[in-house]
């Protein structure tokens, strides 16, 4: 959920950093790094529903594997 909100309010912070003249490309490469960053800690929540529902046997190192890239990923995103 904060995730979404997230990636809703960019887009005003985004139109305000413009006008602050940030550089372009570092905006394309936060607005890049957050929307993988949105898919990854999506796929991990769909992994642990899959996995609470029985639909898929649980994989504590595919988990941690999904939560350290996203937790990773955040941190280069700034």
């Amino acid at each position: 959920m904060s995730a979404a909100l997230a990636v809703a309010t960019g887009g005003i912070k985004e139109d305000l950093a413009e006008r602050a003249s940030a550089p372009e490309a570092v905006l394309e490469l936060h607005e890049s790094l957050g929307t993988v960053t949105l898919v990854v800690f999506v796929a991990l929540l769909r992994l642990r529903h899959a996995m609470q529902w029985g639909r898929l046997k649980e994989i504590r190192s595919l988990s941690l594997g999904f939560g350290v890239t996203g937790i990773v990923i955040l941190v280069l995103t700034g």
